[in-house]
């Protein structure tokens, strides 16, 4: 369907021929540095021939520079994206706010993509994002259909959004339990996937609790298309050739036919669960309410069912295992065994047998009688997709007339070209035809499809040697007009000078309650109250009666938004934790949190001109960074969720809801607590260890949920009982 772009991962140029040859639109792609995807191969000294290979068969190239970036390392990320720039890479994926302010200043025409940690995922959001010079934003996944309506009403962007692949249990851009947990950041590209991990929930209960399924928006790829997404956009940087070229295959059929009826759904979503599925697919994302994340009894790829285990016997130091199924499996299959729905073992299949009523394997692991039999690699149809070719059309006209050169005129997308051969000859005999220089300019073409439009001759002869040569001159002329055509950008140096911070004089409290406030209000500080329920009345009779400020939650709605709005009316200033929040510029002090990861000076010279008063570093930033709020003390929160974890603990539901405190601890006896917070549903944050930092002067203090005894610990510089001070000062997150 022409208007809608399928955007496939790349981690290396194995993964990106696949892609491309599969049918993608355009690939996302990492260099060495500054992408979410470090431990995948990515590009470096081949990104110009990576480029080359996309662009001359039509394909589009985004380069990921999305993660959070210190201040020494902005030469480096010059560097980065002027190679980039000259190898033809069409934009640039970014979430600092600083990296986007740098290059919008240094680089003319350049194409900015926000993200999907930008965290962009209502209108006020995006609206903000399209004034600091945002083309595209890669909408959250948390984004409401009535959302993607909304943004997409009432700005001018592009909309990508994810359809196929891993999702984070975290709302992206604000998990931080890698960082503080292992000192390798989600933010800087090293996620540790401790949310992949068993957790043992303070109900007894074990399982997988902040695993989530893989999403598979197969069925919604016309209703997105509807409502304004331009991009969609398949997950897997990490993952192998095979699964990006099924994947890319599957959406290119189902895009391809999305105003027909007679695309097989479910067969396709078969395949994609032979490629990787943990479990079942998450088939709604947040569009909806009622939908199903988690999948707390695997972690990893299941596949797709395919028998199960009639008999095994001992042969010599292996098992010859013999399974009932229809699927008859080849060498270089994968297959795993399940007990009573536990995974207990995995095989490549090597030597295979017929059987009566299915097929006999060899594996070293010992497994049982009735065990399931699941398939998760079908060789057969990676081996089908990846040996897909993505070929362009391209038509030429020949004119060949006696005593001049023949000439060959094409053109394809930007580029015409006009090549002459040798010099034709009066026909004698028999003539060139249109069939004859049809024939010829099939064969070795590389990506092209030539399709003669117009011949033109007076009854000329001419060798097929010479039209063969004729045929390589237009390829490789073809071929260099197609990789020539640059972006437009241009490398514009200026010496732009950060802004300085404007240290605040005092620290700045959160608070959750009026009792809070009692005990906290006599220390010479601002503070801002964060309410565990925004919409109940007492929290705006609150703000009208005390000088506070409102801290914003990180996601809301449209609707709940407009709720807010009065809210904000009351305060006295606002602590903003994502874009959205930017808009109260115009009629209050507007202080970035935390949470909004200001990372590096020039971050705060984009949310100052974006209309911020104050900033706080972002939790991962040590104490050298210099800023106007540095967090000082309280619970970091390590991950935020929209959906319920309670539910999946508990299998409850919201007329039965179980105990407010629910903590999860993991295999090594580290725990985290849940904490819930009200807008028109509940949402969560995990909570990990409480932070003291000393000898703060402009503290960010997070004190929600201590104890008047614990807070004065705190404001007089102790070590606070529920925690320790973590040196953070010497901490530099990789």
């Amino acid at each position: 369907m022409k208007g809608i772009e399928l955007l496939s991962p790349c981690g290396d140029f194995e993964t990106l021929k696949a892609a491309v040859n599969a049918g993608a639109d355009a690939v996302y792609l990492g260099g060495k540095n500054f992408n979410a995807r470090v431990k995948a191969s990515n590009f470096g000294d081949d990104l110009p021939d990576a480029v080359g290979y996309a662009h001359l068969r039509g394909v589009k190239v985004y380069l990921t520079l999305n993660t959070l970036v210190y201040d020494d390392e902005f030469p480096s990320l010059l560097n980065a994206v002027k190679e980039a720039t000259e190898a033809g890479v069409d934009a640039f994926i970014v979430q600092d706010m600083g990296v986007a302010y740098f290059l919008k200043e240094n680089f003319e025409n350049i194409e900015l993509h926000l993200s999907t940690q930008g965290g962009v995922h209502n209108l006020d959001g995006a609206l903000i994002a399209e004034k600091m010079g945002f083309k595209r934003v890669v909408l959250s996944r948390e984004t409401t259909l009535e959302d993607i309506k909304d943004i997409k009403k009432h700005t001018s962007l592009d909309l990508e959004f994810f359809v196929q692949g891993a999702l984070c249990s975290s709302f992206s851009g604000n998990c931080y339990i890698s960082s503080f947990a292992s000192g390798d950041s989600g933010n800087r590209g090293r996620c540790a996937q401790l949310c992949r991990l068993k957790y043992t929930a303070s109900s007894g209960a074990q399982g997988y609790f902040m695993s989530t399924k893989d999403l598979c928006l197969l069925d919604k790829l016309k209703l997105l298309s509807d409502v304004g997404v331009n991009s969609f956009k398949i997950e897997g940087r990490l993952r192998r050739a095979g699964y990006v070229a099924t994947a890319t295959k599957v959406y290119r059929e189902a895009i391809d036919n999305l105003c027909h009826k007679n695309f097989d759904s479910e067969g396709a979503k078969n395949e994609l669960k032979k490629a990787y599925c943990r479990g079942s697919f998450n088939e709604s994302a947040y569009l909806y309410d009622n939908f199903k994340k988690i999948e707390k009894r695997y972690n990893n790829h299941t596949g797709v069912r395919i028998g199960k285990v009639l008999s095994i016997k001992k042969f010599k130091d292996i098992y010859k295992v013999e399974v009932m199924s229809d699927y008859f499996p080849v060498t270089g299959d994968g297959v795993k065994f399940f007990t009573n729905g536990v995974e207990t073992a995995s095989a490549g299949v090597g030597n295979v047998e017929k059987a009566k009523d299915g097929f006999i394997i060899y594996t070293k692991y010992s497994v049982r009688k009735d065990d399931d039999v699941y398939l998760t690699l079908d060789k057969r149809l990676e081996d089908k997709n990846l040996s897909l070719e993505k070929r362009r059309e391209v038509k030429f006209e020949i004119y060949a007339f006696a005593g001049r050169p023949i000439l060959c005129k094409c053109a394809i997308g930007d580029a015409v070209i006009s090549v002459e051969g040798e010099e034709c000859e009066r026909a004698k005999s028999l003539s060139l035809t249109a069939d004859e220089v049809q024939r010829v300019f099939e064969k070795g073409t590389e990506c092209f499809d030539f399709r003669l439009l117009a011949f033109k001759t007076d009854s000329v002869f001419m060798p097929k040697a010479q039209l063969n040569e004729l045929r390589r001159k237009v390829v490789e002329r073809l071929r260099e007009e197609i990789i020539k055509i640059k972006n437009g950008v241009k490398y514009v140096k200026k010496d732009i000078v950060p802004l300085e911070c404007d240290i605040a004089p005092k620290p700045l409290i959160i608070f959750a309650s009026e009792a809070e406030y009692g005990f906290l209000s006599g220390y010479d500080a601002d503070f801002a109250f964060c309410p565990e329920n925004y919409f109940d009345k007492g929290t705006e009779m609150f703000l009208k009666s005390h000088k506070v400020g409102l801290v914003l939650p990180p996601v809301a709605t449209g609707k709940e938004v407009a709720k807010i709005d009065s809210l904000v009316k009351e305060a006295d200033f606002v602590v903003s934790q994502n874009l959205w929040g930017l808009k109260y510029a115009r009629e209050k002090k507007v202080i970035a949190s935390p949470m909004m990861n200001v990372f590096n000076r020039y971050a705060v010279a984009a949310l100052r001109k974006a209309g911020v008063y104050r900033c706080a570093a972002s939790y991962e930033q040590n104490l050298k960074f210099e800023c106007d709020y540095r967090f000082a003390a309280g619970y970091v929160p390590y991950m935020t969720y929209l959906y319920c974890p309670i539910k999946e603990i508990y299998g409850s539901d919201c007329a039965n809801c179980k105990p407010k405190k629910v903590t999860l601890e993991d295999a090594k006896g580290k725990k985290y607590t849940l904490f819930r917070y009200r807008l028109s549903r509940c949402c969560f944050t995990l909570q990990g260890r409480f932070t003291n930092l000393k000898n703060i002067t402009a503290g960010y203090l997070d004190l929600r949920g201590l104890s008047q005894s614990e807070a004065e610990a705190v404001m007089n510089a102790q070590p606070c009982k529920a925690g320790e001070d973590t040196a953070k000062s010497e901490l530099r997150i990789k």
